[in-house]
């Protein structure tokens, strides 16, 4: 809570919970990496986390804002993200070398910004074998007059999200 991270280097990930960390509360932070691979948020496996009012901003080749893999039931809400490198904003990766898929679902993202360089602001590749219920995340953004809600297996974008700029409620 309420901590500044500043990571140099390859593969310098400012937070990583994984092995099972979950129910973790990670808020108010401001994070920046620089560094090929160097993440600010790293999940692999880790569920029902929340994350709300993180500062995110990662230079560097691939190297994302927030990287989940294996991870179910987080929420990120408020999360400004900024990505100067070549790195998205957001990877949402199912993986595991002997084939298992536990993918990455169940997640909620609400009210973000994220503003990338040249790469996709989200990267969605959490369910690669097709679409599957089982794989939803969620994407929402919520105004004045009303809420945008985007569930889906893949919610993949290669845009900034930006509100009042490229994501408008009217």
């Amino acid at each position: 809570f309420n901590n500044t991270f500043t990571m140099i280097g390859s593969r310098s990930n400012a937070i990583t919970l994984q092995g099972g960390s979950n129910s973790t509360n990670i808020s108010e932070n401001t994070i920046e990496t620089s560094g090929a691979q160097a993440a600010g948020i790293s999940f692999f496996p880790s569920s029902h986390n929340i994350l709300s009012n993180n500062f995110i901003k990662t230079s560097g080749s691939a190297a994302n804002g927030i990287f989940l893999r294996s991870a179910h039931n987080n929420t990120f809400t408020n999360i400004n993200i900024t990505i100067a490198g070549s790195g998205q904003g957001i990877q949402l990766l199912q993986v595991l070398p002997t084939g298992e898929d536990t993918g990455v679902s169940g997640n909620i993202f609400f009210n973000l910004t994220l503003q990338t360089a040249s790469n996709d602001s989200i990267f969605d590749f959490s369910s690669p074998g097709g679409a599957s219920a089982f794989s939803n995340n969620t994407l929402l953004f919520n105004g004045t007059f009303g809420m945008i809600n985007w569930t889906k297996s893949n919610i993949s974008t290669n845009m900034s999200l930006l509100p009042g700029q490229t994501i408008f409620i009217l």
